[in-house]
């Protein structure tokens, strides 16, 4: 996160791409950081480095397994995430919540094109 803070790039989210396609701009050097299904470790590990630099990301989670009690049943660090430290995450306007799911909405997929063509050679090949 340090190497891409002090080389310029800004971490967006999934609606900052969506709003991109209807034409808002992102910034010069845009990312978009992204952590699938939801496991506490994306909390317990990720989250602290995101908030002490201030990086957005999304998370994607499986909403069937992020139960009240999910973390604690499914073993502490390697478990899914549950609703209350899901709340906790989004509440710091970093963290935005995405579906799990094995290919993205759509609409977002179209985006992420979008965006890849306006920007030369984008990293997704």
């Amino acid at each position: 996160l340090k190497y891409l803070a002090d080389n310029g790039y800004t971490a967006v989210s999934c609606r900052d791409i969506l709003a991109f396609k209807d034409g808002a701009d992102l910034p010069e050097k845009p990312i978009l950081i992204t952590f699938d299904d939801g496991y506490y470790n994306n909390y317990l590990y990720a989250y602290p480095h995101l908030e002490a630099y201030g990086v957005k990301a999304t998370v994607n989670v499986v909403g069937k397994y992020s139960g009240a009690e999910s973390a604690v049943y499914k073993g502490g660090r390697f478990g899914i995430m549950n609703f209350d430290v899901l709340r906790e995450m989004t509440a710091s306007g970093l963290i935005e919540i995405g579906e799990g799911a094995f290919r993205a909405p759509r609409r977002l997929c179209r985006a992420l094109r979008h965006a890849q063509s306006v920007f030369d050679g984008g990293a997704c090949g």
